[in-house]
């Protein structure tokens, strides 16, 4: 009877082992559940903000195409006052002599 006795002591102690195992196992799991739950979470703020950036870029991109088109239109105006001058120059420049003459009275 003896030996019956140690193999059924054995088998209990792999029991209490297979149970500490297992109860291990599970604190383990519960542990990454949580994790996984915690990245979830952080996910779902990741894409709440990734969406406000998109529409803060979208903003961001409408006020840059506005100033581009100022800029755009103030190049034209300088190059249209440019034109205008030097036009203008031309003019005072060929008729000098006879501005020259009609301010002096003559």
């Amino acid at each position: 009877m003896g030996k019956l006795d140690a193999l059924g002591k054995e088998i209990g102690d792999i029991r209490d082992d297979m149970k500490d195992s297992e109860d291990k196992s599970d604190v383990s799991r519960a542990t990454v559940h949580r994790r996984l739950d915690e990245v979830v979470t952080r996910t779902g703020y990741l894409e709440s903000d990734m969406n406000t950036v998109k529409n803060d870029m979208k903003t961001v991109k409408t006020v840059t195409d506005e100033v581009t088109r100022w800029k755009q239109a103030g190049m034209g105006a300088l190059a249209v006052t440019g034109i205008g001058s030097s036009a203008l120059t031309a003019i005072i420049l060929s008729y000098w002599a006879e501005i020259v003459k009609i301010l002096r009275g003559g």
